[in-house]
């Protein structure tokens, strides 16, 4: 049986690094060994469980998180969008949750059946983002579809981003679509002066990464009672 342990880590301006967000990220306790995030959603996609998975970690998060004025990212596998089983506990104001759809898998449905789904929770407050922007699944398709309020560019795209002009010629254009459209960027994977000057002389107005804020954990060093316990089997 695996613990869930909730850590986040802060989502800034980037004019004045002031905290907007904060983006949940779990690591699984088992036996005192913390496994990483992308090792249970392995095992839970390989047993065909990413829908237990997602919202096992948004009732943890969410039992966790106790801050009312910055809003919380939560992961969210396509599978789970595609099965029509999103989950959030009861009396949760979802206009502090911004759901984070993961680049990892394609949809198993029509994106417009999607949208359609999400729909009745996006009245109640709930916001999209669309994660991993710039490679694998994450194109255009569900830019148009899903009409995130917000695009994390991955940080394959940031990572040279101070030294590549095509990459700069590239994020330049994004954030010109991204004002059409008022969706708002989100530059991923900031870890080095450079990167943060160069993304801001772009015009990309927030970021997340090391350069920033490190992921921390939301409980104390032993595990708080009450949290998630979750089984892959």
């Amino acid at each position: 049986m695996l613990t869930l342990v909730p850590y986040v880590q802060a989502i800034v301006d980037v004019n004045n690094q002031s905290v907007v967000g904060y983006e949940a990220v779990i690591r699984a306790n088992e036996n005192g060994i913390l496994h990483s995030t992308s090792e249970i959603l392995r095992k839970a996609q390989r047993r065909k469980r990413l829908p237990a998975l997602d919202n096992a970690i948004h009732t943890t998060v969410l039992s966790q998180y106790m801050n009312p004025h910055i809003p919380i990212f939560l992961n969210c596998s396509p599978q789970t969008l595609s099965a029509r089983k999103l989950f959030f506990p009861e009396n949760v104001d979802l206009s502090k949750v911004i759901l984070e759809i993961t680049e990892g898998a394609p949809f198993h449905a029509e994106l417009d059946d999607v949208a359609n789904y999400l729909a009745p929770f996006r009245n109640n407050g709930l916001r999209i983002a669309i994660d991993d922007f710039g490679i694998g699944w994450a194109n255009f398709d569900r830019l148009a579809a899903l009409t995130p309020e917000f695009v994390k560019l991955d940080h394959s795209l940031t990572r040279d981003v101070a030294t590549r002009q095509p990459v700069q010629d590239m994020i330049s254009g994004l954030v010109s679509f991204a004002a059409k459209t008022h969706t708002h960027l989100i530059a991923e994977g900031i870890e080095r002066d450079d990167q943060a000057i160069t993304i801001q002389r772009l015009g990309v107005r927030f970021a997340q990464g090391f350069y920033y804020d490190r992921p921390k954990s939301l409980l104390p060093e032993t595990v708080k009672e009450g949290t998630t316990n979750y089984v892959l089997s």
